[in-house]
C-alpha cells in the first residue's frame, strides 16, 4: 500500500538531506521558487549547492546534527541511509522525515502529472518532451534528472497545469505519484539491490500503471519484450488510453532511419491513420529515436500541435552527460555519457562508432559495487567488445566495497574473454590518471568515450584541459 500524499506547504521550512544531487537540488530550488525556505547538507560543494545558495538557500557542507533545529521538514535521498545524524536528529526532534518521491509527489499533487519512467531513457526522453512544451509556448513545471542545455537548468517552475518529471524505478517509489500521462520507456533487469529480477520490477510498474488517473494515456515502447508480455496485457484491463511506439512495431512508427554527423533524421508515421511526417532528431542513435517518438506521443495526447513538435526535436540541445559532445582539439574528439548499464555502454559505443573515427578509447567507471556485482559477467561480456578500454575503480555512490567486486579483477575477466584481439585493456584507478594515461596516446581522429554514472567525466575534461593547453 502506498501512503497519500504528503501535503507540501509552500512556507514550509524545508531541509535536503543530499542537496547536492541532481533530483534533490532541482527539488530544493522548485521549493525555494515557490517561496519556500530551504537549509540543507551535503558531503562535498559542487555547482548545484552554488546555484542553490545564490537562490537563498542555507546549505551546510557536512551532515552534522546541529543542521537540524526547527524546520517543518527533513527531505532525504536515496543515497542517505537511515543512520545518518541528521535524520536520526530530525526523527528525535519529531520533525516528519520523508522520500525524494514524496516530496515530488507532493510538489505535483494539484498539478497534470506527465510522469516518464523506465530502466534507460528517463532523462532525455523527459528533456525531449520539456522542449516541445516550451517550443508551443507552455509553461510546465519541470524536474529532470539532468540539466537541460537549451535551459542551463534541471528544473522549471511553470505557471500552467502540467508538471513533468522522472518517475525513477530504482526503489520502488514511483509508486507514490498520480500521473494523469506515464511513459514506460523500456524494462531491463536494474537496481537488482532493490529488485530480486526483471519480473519484480515488471510488478512493480504494475502498481505504477495502477495509480494512473482513469481516462489518463499510458505509453508504452512496443519494440521491449517485457512491455509487450508483461505491462501492455495489463495494463488493456484499466480504464486508460494506450498509445505504443516504436521502431518495428507501435501506433507511433519511426521509418528509413538515417544517422549523420550525430544527427538523425526518419518518417515519422502513425499506424491506420493517413499521418506521414519527416522528423529530425539533434541527437543520434537507435535510441533517442525512440525517445522522440515517446515525446512527441505524449505532447500529442497533450494536445501539442506537429509543428511544436517537429520544432522542439529539431532544436534539442540535449542533456548533459547525455552523449555530450565536450570538445575537440586537434581533431580528437570527447563525448561523456552517464552510461552505467551494459545495455547503455554497448548502445553509446554504436553510437559513437557511426561517425567512423580512426579509434574509440573508451574510459569506463562502473558505478556502485551492488550493480557491478549483479550485472557482473553482463559488464564482462559487453567491454570485451570493445577494443580500446580502460576502467577505472568503481564509483561507490555511498555503497561500502564487497569482497572480490573491484575492477581489477574485471580487467582481467574482460581480457580473458577478449583474448589476443586488437586494441588493449588497462586498469586506471581514477580519471585523472586515466587523463594523464591517454595525453600523449592520442592521435587525431580519435574519439574519447567517458562512460558512467560517477565523476569519469573529469577524465574527458582534464584531456581537454590539457590539450588546449599544448596549443597555446
Amino acid at each position: 500500500m502506498v501512503s497519500s500524499t504528503f501535503e507540501v506547504d509552500p512556507d514550509d521550512r524545508v531541509h535536503f538531506v543530499g542537496a547536492g544531487g541532481v533530483s534533490m537540488s532541482a527539488l530544493a530550488a522548485l521549493h525555494l521558487e515557490e517561496g519556500g525556505q530551504v537549509t540543507g547538507s551535503d558531503i562535498t560543494k559542487n555547482s548545484r549547492i552554488t546555484n542553490l545558495l545564490e537562490k537563498g538557500a542555507d546549505i551546510s557542507i557536512g551532515h552534522k546534527p546541529e543542521n537540524i533545529d526547527d524546520q517543518d521538514l527533513l527531505v532525504k535521498s536515496t543515497a542517505i541511509p537511515e543512520g545518518n545524524s541528521e535524520v536520526q536528529q530530525a526523527a528525535e526532534k519529531g520533525i516528519p522525515v520523508i522520500s525524494r518521491a514524496e516530496f515530488l509527489a507532493g510538489l505535483a499533487a494539484d498539478k497534470k502529472q506527465i510522469a516518464v519512467s523506465g530502466t534507460h531513457g528517463k532523462t532525455t526522453t523527459t528533456a525531449m518532451l520539456t522542449e516541445i512544451f516550451l517550443r508551443a509556448g507552455r509553461d510546465p513545471s519541470v524536474m529532470l534528472g539532468g540539466e537541460l542545455i537549451s535551459a542551463e537548468s534541471n528544473h522549471i517552475s511553470g505557471e500552467e497545469e502540467h508538471f513533468i518529471f522522472e518517475a525513477d524505478e530504482s526503489d520502488g517509489s514511483l509508486v507514490y505519484y498520480s500521473p494523469w500521462l506515464a511513459i514506460i520507456t523500456n524494462l531491463e533487469a536494474e537496481h537488482l539491490n532493490f529488485y530480486e529480477d526483471e519480473i519484480e520490477i515488471a510488478d512493480k510498474m504494475k502498481e505504477f500503471i495502477n495509480r494512473i488517473e482513469s481516462g489518463g494515456f499510458l505509453i508504452l515502447c512496443s519494440d521491449d519484450p517485457l512491455i509487450r508480455t508483461q505491462i501492455k496485457p495489463y495494463a488493456e484491463k484499466r480504464d486508460i488510453n494506450i498509445i505504443t511506439y516504436g521502431i518495428n512495431s507501435g501506433d507511433y512508427k519511426a521509418d528509413q532511419v538515417k544517422t549523420k554527423n550525430f544527427k538523425t533524421s526518419y518518417q515519422f508515421k502513425i499506424e491506420n491513420k493517413n499521418v506521414s511526417r519527416d522528423m529530425r532528431v539533434n541527437l543520434p542513435g537507435r535510441c533517442s529515436v525512440l525517445n522522440s517518438l515517446a515525446a512527441a506521443a505524449a505532447a500529442r495526447a497533450a494536445g501539442v500541435d506537429w509543428n511544436a513538435i517537429e520544432d522542439g526535436l529539431d532544436n534539442f540541445k540535449g542533456v548533459k552527460r547525455r552523449f555530450e559532445v565536450k570538445g575537440m582539439v586537434d581533431d580528437i574528439q570527447v563525448i561523456d555519457d552517464y552510461a552505467h548499464h551494459p545495455t547503455e555502454i554497448f548502445a553509446t559505443y554504436l553510437t559513437a562508432a557511426r561517425s567512423e573515427p580512426s579509434r574509440i578509447i573508451t574510459i569506463f567507471q562502473p558505478h556502485r559495487f551492488t550493480r557491478t556485482r549483479a550485472l557482473w559477467s553482463d559488464f564482462v561480456c559487453t567491454l570485451s567488445r570493445i577494443d580500446y578500454l580502460l576502467v577505472c575503480d568503481i564509483y561507490p555512490a555511498n555503497q561500502k566495497p564487497i569482497e572480490g567486486i573491484n575492477s581489477r579483477r574485471l580487467i582481467e575477466e574482460i581480457k580473458k574473454e577478449k583474448g589476443s584481439s586488437n586494441g588493449w585493456t588497462k586498469y586506471s584507478g581514477t580519471p585523472q590518471e586515466a587523463a594523464d594515461f591517454l595525453l600523449d596516446r592520442l592521435d587525431g581522429g580519435d574519439l574519447v568515450l567517458t562512460l558512467g554514472a560517477g565523476d569519469v567525466y573529469k577524465a574527458g575534461e582534464t584531456l581537454l584541459e590539457k590539450m588546449r593547453g599544448r596549443e597555446d
